[in-house]
């Protein structure tokens, strides 16, 4: 779904060689619970998502938002 989304708004999520799969994304599971993944542009902070994809794009749109040099950069 969040695939769909970026294609409507023109984004592209970045794929990286990591553990969620994309640039800026982490995954975290809390206390045994289900995996989280959270999101962040150089040092900022953009929250926590229920999915990858989610957490992808909450970054892509901020990426946006800040201007191109930013939106694939996993550097500060």
């Amino acid at each position: 779904m969040q695939r769909k989304a970026a294609a409507a708004e023109g984004l592209e999520l970045s794929r990286a060689n990591t553990s969620s799969g994309y640039a800026g994304v982490r995954r975290y599971a809390v206390g045994g619970g289900p995996q989280r993944f959270s999101a962040s542009l150089g040092d900022v902070y953009l929250g926590a998502f229920d999915s990858a994809e989610a957490a992808a794009l909450a970054r892509a749109r901020r990426a946006e938002r800040e201007g191109p040099a930013r939106a694939g950069s996993g550097q500060r």
